[in-house]
């Protein structure tokens, strides 16, 4: 700071008036650079969960070719196990509708 302008400043009755413009430009630099971090948070988190989804559904197609008779076998048991399930419930709703 040069001499002058402490000697102007010292000698001034109050503080200098203040710019919004500045403030602004502050605030939306401050905001952007937030929002840069942010989206690229949420883009690696993306990514890593979708490379652990593809991970996962690759190693289950391995195992699945692997035991091909013991998937089919479940699937049955599942889908017998379901259609079970939805039948009863049906049922249920009609006692509890008469």
């Amino acid at each position: 700071m040069s001499d002058d302008r402490l000697m102007r400043a010292m000698r001034a009755s109050g503080a200098p008036a203040r710019d919004p413009r500045f403030a602004l430009m502050v605030l939306e630099r401050t905001e952007k650079d937030r929002f840069r971090r942010a989206g690229l948070r949420a883009a690696l988190r993306g990514g890593g969960l979708a490379a652990a989804a593809a991970a996962g559904v690759f190693l289950l197609g391995i195992w699945a070719s692997a035991h091909s008779a013991s998937v089919t076998d479940g699937a049955i048991w599942t889908a017998g196990l379901v259609a079970t399930a939805w039948l009863a419930r049906g049922l249920a709703g009609r006692l509890r509708a008469s």
